[in-house]
């Protein structure tokens, strides 16, 4: 049997996200739940850690994955239910909106980390 993608899923997109960041030795938790504030529950794609102490992590940004096969219009995803949601937590949101800002995306990540 032939294997054809139409779209690629965005789980296969976060894999390799994780996939890269591990390699450059940076920490991630996919699928993260939590609650807000107020007690609504939510789950992140994924959250990058940073050690405190030795098992003791802080989240130092969100990440978000869109799978979207035209330009992914952002100040659209700004006024969905779920952007005011995770913006609450006062935590960087990052969105990787298509397969092909996936090394944007890391090298954002990157980024983050080194001026952290």
């Amino acid at each position: 049997m032939l294997y054809h993608v139409k779209k690629l899923a965005e789980v296969n997109i976060q894999a390799e996200c994780y996939h890269q960041l591990r390699l450059l030795g940076i920490k991630t938790c996919l699928e993260y739940k939590t609650r807000t504030a107020d007690g609504q529950g939510c789950q992140f794609d994924m959250v990058v850690l940073k050690e405190l102490e030795y098992n003791q992590y802080e989240i130092i940004a969100i990440v978000e994955f869109k799978n979207h096969k035209k330009e992914y219009d952002f100040i659209e995803a700004m006024k969905t239910k779920q952007y005011y949601k995770y913006s609450s937590f006062g935590i960087p949101l990052i969105y990787c909106r298509r397969r092909e800002e996936l090394q944007s995306t890391v090298d954002k990540i990157v980024q983050l980390i080194n001026n952290n």
